[in-house]
């Protein structure tokens, strides 16, 4: 059940009206018309053992298998999504579906392993890991959703993952386990940190999920390392929470302490949705684990409900 891909190459707060998150990812919403009537609160995921990609809403409505692939994430303005596609040799690269017309694009990557595709504010452009055969590590591509303009970064040693937009769509962020990078869309560098300035105690992997916010707070996934939590000794692997570090420095976890929880995909009206397990979803042990992943959705004034879906790796439109 790792959440490394890599591998395959390869948290009582008393909140302001409107919510604290509401505030906080009010930019988000202001970014400006996409290229079709916005659809918000749109929902796209997958499901553990199953290679499609399911298209619902916030009302948990009778999900949709709309495409076979991984990584599904819906455009802004929730009409496309963009995924990671398998090939019959075993390649991977990066897909884009019109919800509307259902016409499936697959972008003309070099190489091939790309994946993990993330839409830019505006929706004008697509970053996704890519594999860097000469440099032999993970870099960076950009492009249009239709492949083109496309543009790799230039590898850094070790490689970088988790690739994520500045609110503003004019930068990028991405980490390799110790260090926060950030790049101008022509792949510079242009500031690096350490990675637990975000984190805080938790711990990364590959697949960590990074949210930058309008007011410089950040959401995030990461692993508590701690065996003795319930959850934790069910899997024999750490437990992951969702924080949220505020501008002053001050972290707070979002989702429960009860779930092992990941992916938040923040919402249009300032609430979160993410992924999550308790120890009543684990059944068996070793080859024979079983984890029944569900859907939870935290509102703008902090409450945590489960959406009445089973899912991993949501994604939401936000306008």
């Amino acid at each position: 059940m790792s959440r490394n891909p890599a591998m395959l190459s390869r948290r009582p707060i008393r909140f302001p009206a409107g919510g604290l998150l509401g505030l906080l990812l009010w930019g988000i919403c202001l970014v400006g018309p996409g290229p079709a009537a916005a659809l918000p609160g749109r929902l796209v995921f997958q499901r553990p053992g199953d290679d499609r990609i399911w298209l619902s809403d916030l009302s948990a409505r009778k999900p949709l298998s709309v495409a076979r692939g991984a990584d599904p994430e819906i455009s802004p303005e929730g009409t496309r999504v963009a995924f990671t596609r398998s090939d019959s040799r075993g390649g991977r690269t990066v897909a884009v579906l019109d919800l509307e017309n259902r016409s499936l694009r697959v972008l003309p990557l070099p190489g091939d392993n790309s994946y993990g595709p993330r839409w830019s504010p505006d929706g004008k452009l697509l970053v996704f890991n890519h594999w860097d055969r000469k440099a032999s590590n993970w870099t960076l591509g950009v492009a249009a959703p239709d492949g083109t303009g496309l543009h790799l970064f230039p590898s850094l040693p070790g490689g970088v993952y988790s690739p994520a937009w500045d609110p503003r769509g004019e930068s990028l962020y991405a980490q390799d386990l110790r260090t926060l990078y950030r790049f101008d869309l022509s792949g510079t560098l242009t500031e690096r940190r350490p990675l637990k300035e975000v984190l805080g105690s938790l711990s990364p992997d590959s697949a960590l999920r990074l949210c930058p916010l309008p007011d410089g707070a950040w959401l995030f996934d990461g692993a508590r390392l701690d065996a003795s939590h319930p959850v934790a000794r069910a899997v024999s692997e750490p437990a992951s929470e969702v924080g949220l570090l505020l501008p002053g420095g001050e972290r707070r976890r979002l989702s429960p302490s009860s779930l092992s929880a990941s992916h938040p995909s923040p919402l249009a009206d300032g609430g979160v949705v993410f992924d999550g397990f308790g120890v009543r979803d684990v059944t068996g042990k070793g080859e024979g684990l079983r984890i029944r992943f569900r859907l939870y959705r935290m509102d703008p004034q902090g409450k945590v409900t489960p959406l009445g879906l089973e899912g991993m790796h949501p994604s939401c439109s936000v306008r």
